[in-house]
């Protein structure tokens, strides 16, 4: 997280500082609120207790780096999905989804996939990396409902 990642103040202030924002602008800010993963994984070699890592970091910023063992198996389905329908500041209906995050360590990301009423094909709908349980998604216009399901990413991309 510095100036340019991770930073949803920053963009507010660079979009004026709307009281109100628009959709779009709402839109922009969700872009930008979760940590930024600049590199995928990479191995690193331990030596007995220590590792050593060099990354190269503006200044004012801070890094969340993952130390983990690799494991053989893909991670656990994600359970415990709910929902709640509400509408936004502008209108819109904004479905807010909750999950039970995974206790694996290795999970990276969560992807999320929803899919219109009556269609077979689901889409994902999350732009950016999601680190916790939760995620906003404003219905397309003229969408009431639909089904969603969402996808563990380990940090081997399984």
């Amino acid at each position: 997280m510095d100036e340019t990642y991770g930073n949803p103040y920053n963009t507010w202030e660079q979009l004026g500082s709307p009281i109100r924002p628009t959709t779009a602008q709402i839109n922009q800010l969700r872009l930008v609120r979760e940590p930024t993963i600049l590199e995928g994984p990479s191995d690193v070699e331990s030596r007995g207790d220590s590792v050593d890592v060099r990354i190269a970091m503006p200044p004012a910023s801070v890094s969340f780096i993952i130390l983990s063992k690799k494991e053989g198996r893909s991670p656990a389905k994600v359970g415990g999905l709910k929902y709640e329908k509400y509408k936004s500041l502008n209108g819109e209906n904004d479905i807010m989804l909750l999950w039970n995050p995974l206790e694996n360590k290795n999970v990276l990301t969560y992807e999320v996939f929803f899919a219109r009423k009556g269609m077979k094909e689901f889409k994902k709908v999350n732009a950016m990396s999601i680190m916790d349980g939760a995620f906003v998604h404003t219905l397309p216009k003229g969408v009431e409902c639909g089904r969603y399901k969402v996808r563990a990413v380990d940090l081997m991309n399984s």
